[in-house]
């Protein structure tokens, strides 16, 4: 079993209660209207997987340059979340049903915050994504199918061509979906 900070697996129960609470946390965010758009098309097992990646990142007891290794790691296996748009705008959901699912497991108020103290280790890689995404406000609507963006700024020629991307996207949709882009032309 590897080294956990602060113990965090033997104070919320053992591996067997951390595991149930990952699966209540992955079950939440495949549920969230907010996240579905990047999940969907996970299966709840490889949802799993992936959560337990980056989760070791927050939550293991490495050295400097191991953590490093891990995080790097997990971010290139996030790829294509991040390219989906996954970025900061998402942490908070994220983190939020991850502390919910701790405490619905009724874990202890101190051991849920020592894991959102750990938790917050997460946050560089989100942000990091948002310096590739589009400057504007994206609002997703997937169980619908729909993508809808709205450009809250005079769209650069950077922005036109990542609009242009999104428009590509379109061959994703659900049969009888649309998708919606609004804004004003190139600069």
């Amino acid at each position: 079993m590897s080294n956990y900070k602060d113990n965090l697996i033997k104070k919320i129960g053992g591996q067997n209660q951390y595991d149930f609470a990952i699966i209540k946390y992955c079950e939440s965010i495949q549920n969230d209207p907010r996240v579905i758009f990047f999940f969907d098309n996970l299966s709840i097992s490889d949802l799993i997987d992936l959560q337990k990646r980056l989760l070791d990142v927050a939550f293991l007891d490495l050295s400097p340059s191991g953590s490093e290794v891990m995080m790097n790691t997990a971010a290139l296996q996030c790829h294509m979340l991040w390219r989906m748009g996954l970025n900061e705008r998402y942490f908070e959901v994220m983190k939020g049903h991850f502390i919910e699912a701790l405490r619905d497991c009724w874990v202890e108020e101190s051991v849920v915050q020592t894991f959102e103290r750990h938790y917050e280790r997460l946050r560089p890689m989100f942000q990091q994504n948002d310096k590739i995404m589009l400057d504007a406000e994206i609002r997703e609507q997937s169980p619908a199918g729909r993508i809808q963006i709205t450009l809250l700024q005079e769209p650069t020629r950077y922005h036109a061509g990542r609009m242009r991307e999104l428009q590509e996207l379109r061959r994703f949709d659900f049969p009888g979906s649309r998708t919606v882009i609004t804004g004003t032309g190139q600069n």
